[in-house]
């Protein structure tokens, strides 16, 4: 619909702005607007997890303490993206000023959505549960060329036969949702992984372990095991597991094997690839084996991260 919202004088802005329940708990808000003045909203928020695309344009909102302040997207540049968790009412602000344009796109994901689905009965609800109920827990991100395509599918859909579209919208918006869940659960996983011992490892040791964790974000080391590694950093494999362990909060072969789900994962959305070939870039000779690793690890399958649909 186009809207010319007004204030007691004059018109604030102009444009296309949607607000639709795609189903209990799924609400999509799509934006095409320019202000027309400077001004200031607010709104009181209920509790959910809100996922924000801008699509083009600029835009400055806050949800309590978190803001997003987002400047200059455009089809040369990739967009922005963010998710943050309301696990109470919260104030929401939006900053205009005169002449500036939007487009973006606001998912809105309530708890009884999460309950209604597969998802709650999944391996990585208790760790997603435990972002959702952390109260402006946030996640941002520059968005792969497949969530800003299915982004762009949402905000201006094709024609439809009349009662397909709603379809069309909810199955761009759970993948939408899905990537954006995965990427979440991905940033969870590093922080987890970057997290630093309360006693310090003996700092020559701690160099070499640095090199070490270079190796393997590199992909250099996936072909060698534990001596090799060892003898390629310059020390012993028991002082390298466990100065490992103490720096990282994983054992060698633990976070080996997330670096390559993530260059998979990575591979899957940005470079379109074959399961099969994520599979190979993670290590596995059986997609099966794959699949219920990434799934263990993402949230979701590898067809499911990929699927546009």
């Amino acid at each position: 619909m186009d809207v010319l919202p007004r204030t007691a004088n004059q018109a604030v802005l102009e444009g296309h702005f949607q607000v639709s329940e795609l189903r209990p708990g799924m609400i999509l808000r799509c934006a095409d607007t320019r202000d027309l003045c400077s001004n200031t909203t607010r709104a009181e928020l209920k509790p959910a997890l809100k996922l924000v695309v801008l699509l083009g344009g600029s835009t400055d909102v806050s949800f309590g303490r978190r803001r997003l302040a987002w400047q200059g997207a455009s089809p040369a540049r990739a967009g922005e993206a963010a998710v943050v968790a309301l696990a109470e009412p919260e104030q929401f602000i939006r900053r205009a000023t005169a002449g500036n344009a939007e487009r973006s796109l606001t998912l809105t994901l309530t708890q009884e959505w999460f309950e209604s689905g597969a998802l709650a009965q999944d391996g990585a609800w208790p760790r997603l549960q435990s972002f959702i109920r952390t109260h402006l827990a946030a996640a941002c991100w520059r968005p792969s060329r497949r969530m800003m395509a299915l982004a762009e599918e949402v905000s201006r859909p094709a024609m439809f036969v009349p009662g397909l579209l709603a379809l069309h919208q909810e199955s761009r918006c759970i993948a939408l949702a899905s990537e954006a869940l995965a990427t979440v659960l991905g940033g969870m996983q590093e922080q987890e992984q970057e997290r630093m011992p309360a006693v310090p490892v003996n700092a020559r040791i701690a160099a070499r372990l640095r090199q070490l964790r270079e190796l393997l974000d590199c992909g250099e080391g996936d072909a060698l095991g534990l001596s090799a590694l060892a003898r390629a950093v310059g020390i012993n494999v028991n002082a390298m597991q466990r100065g490992f362990r103490e720096l990282t909060g994983v054992s060698v072969a633990e976070y080996a094997r997330r670096v390559r789900l993530e260059r998979a994962r990575r591979a899957l959305l940005q470079d379109g690839a074959s399961i099969a070939l994520a599979a190979t870039l993670a290590g596995y000779s059986s997609t099966a084996n794959f699949s219920t690793a990434f799934r263990r690890h993402f949230g979701v399958t590898p067809g499911q991260a990929r699927d546009t649909l």
